[in-house]
């Protein structure tokens, strides 16, 4: 769309570039990502019966919780941070902007990892080795939603560290 004068152009903004659906998404990871962290915390050892692959998608996706936290924290550093607009303008890119842009990439490159493993995580072992069908769904979905949120970061460039 043309404004009358012909001096701009507009565009309107395709499914990933709006702000609405990438907020949707932080809050998402956010959530999951505490969830997780939570789990790990208050799951009584003794009693959680896993496969060996079933142990290392559980390392994996804390990792992941982690780096994401990461990532999010160091965004919401840079963003208050941010008001000093010649600071932001030399200072560019800001070592928290940095830190949250690598955090996501290693987190991204995890997510895809634990999606390959789902499979033989949703298979298990023998029913008492094995976890139960609401833990496998909660890890699934962690997994959706850390892997829709890395697809939009992805589609706004954030996940290219060394290219700013």
């Amino acid at each position: 769309m043309f404004d009358p004068r012909g001096f701009s152009a507009y565009e309107r903004l395709g499914f990933p570039y709006q702000r609405g659906w990438l907020i949707t998404f932080a809050l998402l990871t956010l959530l999951a990502s505490l969830a997780t962290l939570g789990g790990v915390a208050t799951r009584d050892p003794r009693e959680s019966r896993q496969t060996p692959t079933q142990a290392l998608a559980s390392l994996l996706q804390t990792t992941q919780a982690v780096l994401w936290l990461t990532a999010l924290v160091g965004v919401g550093l840079f963003a208050a941070s941010s008001t000093n607009v010649a600071k932001v303008f030399f200072g560019w890119p800001s070592g928290w902007l940095l830190t949250a842009s690598a955090c996501a990439f290693v987190s991204t490159l995890l997510t895809l990892a634990t999606l390959a493993m789902a499979p033989v995580v949703w298979r298990g072992g023998r029913r008492v080795d094995s976890w139960t069908g609401l833990r496998k769904l909660a890890f699934t979905c962690t997994s959706l939603i850390f892997t829709s949120f890395a697809m939009i970061l992805a589609a706004w460039g954030f996940l290219e560290f060394w290219n700013t």
